[in-house]
């Protein structure tokens, strides 16, 4: 049995060994290439993460542990489409072999019609099951994700409002006794509360973007990226006399040019603002094998930003993506949503972000993209 030009690998698990025989001689008959004989549920499991088999025919009374457990067990550490097999069947064993993730269901004696039909059922309804699984995964995460924002967003805008109410009463009420500088003060108090509430509702609306819409990809001179940024965060880096070292020659890669200026903007500006006096700063890149990441492209590229301030504690490293994560002394850009952007930006984009750094001495913030492909190159 071939399907998409290659042949069907099997794994056969039966405790009668008359009749695994002669499935697994009805299965090579048929062009499939039977991988194993399991006698029992146990064996079955083991050998399924071995094998990798493409279906497993699996009977359902066995013993050790029965065909449904093992089935469970299959589906929780190495998911693969499983054929049920037995000799009578009720409607309660179906529904528990359905729970189980079985993805068919044959009776014996077996056909060989009936198996090749139940083959091809259960990899259609094994792959929609994966990609249910994929979207309530994705489901939990988003409901997650928007409780910690109803009330992390809540609590930020109430403490940005606070000030903005107290500074406007005092106005209001003391305006006719206090100076104009005492004014003054107030007004770019409240301006500032503002201005970080435009802020916090535009990294949300930049975030919801992000996780949802699919983007057009190309190659990218990040030369030209890299240039952008530095022109937008240009008062910052006058305002913090940041020295700023780059590469000569930069890689054209495949992604989307505002969502990796947005990085870019992100990492420096946080750089800037924790990396001490004056700061220091250092951008680069290099290309990455291609085996460790994505075999299927020329290559990845590897960029970061290096400072030498503040720096974070160990224990705290593997929150810093997280939304709305302050630790220690660094916090996201602005209120906590800068980082988890950048790191939602990078995965749409089929990358990766990651961190290093030693308390006090610094820290490195890089990012990885997909080398653009010769054709892009061209194009």
């Amino acid at each position: 049995m071939v399907i998409d030009g290659q042949r069907i690998r099997v794994l056969v698990v039966e405790d009668d060994n008359l009749v695994a025989q002669t499935i697994s001689g009805l299965l090579t008959e048929h062009g499939c290439e039977v991988v194993g004989l399991a006698m029992n549920g146990r064996e079955a499991v083991t050998m399924t993460q071995t094998l990798r088999p493409d279906v497993v025919v699996m009977d359902i009374r066995m013993p050790d542990i029965d065909g449904i457990t093992a089935s469970q067990l299959i589906q929780e550490t190495c998911p693969t489409p499983v054929i049920a097999l037995t000799a009578y069947g009720d409607k309660e064993l179906v529904e528990s072999a359905a729970q189980a993730g079985v993805a068919a269901y044959l009776m014996k004696p077996i056909a060989m019609r009936e198996l090749e039909r139940a083959i091809i059922i259960a990899r259609a309804r094994f792959a929609d099951m994966m990609t249910l699984r994929k979207l309530n995964k994705r489901l939990a995460a988003l409901n997650a994700d928007l409780d910690l924002f109803a009330q992390m967003v809540a609590h930020d805008l109430r403490h940005l409002l606070s000030p903005v109410q107290g500074y406007a009463e005092i106005l209001q009420l003391e305006y006719d006794d206090i100076s104009p500088d005492e004014a003054r003060e107030s007004l770019g108090i409240i301006s500032q509360a503002v201005h970080d509430m435009d802020n916090l509702i535009g990294d949300l609306l930049l975030l919801a973007n992000v996780r949802q819409q699919d983007v057009p990809r190309s190659s990218l001179e990040m030369e030209m990226l890299t240039q952008e940024t530095l022109r937008r965060l240009r008062f910052l880096i006058e305002r913090h006399h940041a020295q700023i070292a780059m590469p000569d020659v930069w890689p054209v890669v495949c992604g989307y040019g505002p969502w990796v200026v947005q990085v870019w903007v992100n990492y420096i500006s946080n750089a800037i603002k924790y990396g001490g006096p004056s700061p220091h700063i250092e951008l680069g890149w290099e290309e990455l094998p291609t085996y460790i990441m994505n075999p299927t492209r020329r290559g990845i590229a590897r960029f970061w930003v290096k400072d030498y301030g503040v720096g974070i504690a160990s224990q705290d490293l593997p929150y810093v993506f997280d939304a709305f994560t302050r630790v220690g002394d660094i916090k996201s850009h602005r209120h906590g949503l800068g980082l988890s952007i950048v790191k939602h930006i990078v995965e749409q984009l089929e990358g990766e972000v990651s961190v290093a750094s030693t308390k006090g001495l610094g820290s490195t913030f890089s990012f990885t993209l997909p080398l653009a492909s010769p054709d892009e190159d061209a194009a």
